[in-house]
């Protein structure tokens, strides 16, 4: 049964080599072929593993505090002397005043388009 499987599996290649090799020695070398050819293949798609970077999306922003507590707090910050947080203050409120609420609260009662 195995001798006819062999026979099967390469048919063109022991129709062009007849008499010369067996199936089994056909396909011993077939298989030993596409070892190295899958060995070389698996290679080319390793990437070196390293650990990604991490995010400074985080680091850009300021902390906020909840409910109507947060605009208050990043008015203050804003005024602050100290650059980085100026500067995690400017960042986090145009991040929080993407929300239509938090904008319309902040045009109605902060008046945040006279400053």
């Amino acid at each position: 049964m195995w001798e006819q499987l062999e026979k099967y599996r390469n048919q063109f290649l022991q129709y062009e080599i007849k008499d010369v090799m067996k199936p089994s020695s056909i396909n011993c070398l077939q298989n030993t072929e596409w070892r190295t050819f899958m060995k070389e293949r698996d290679l080319c798609k390793c990437f070196p593993q390293r650990c990604p970077p991490s995010s400074t999306y985080f680091e850009d922003r300021a902390q906020l505090a909840y409910g109507n507590l947060a605009l208050p707090k990043l008015l203050k910050e804003m005024d602050s002397g100290v650059h980085l947080t100026h500067w995690r203050a400017i960042v986090s409120l145009s991040d929080f005043l993407l929300n239509p609420l938090n904008s319309q609260r902040a045009i109605l009662e902060m008046d945040i388009i006279r400053k």
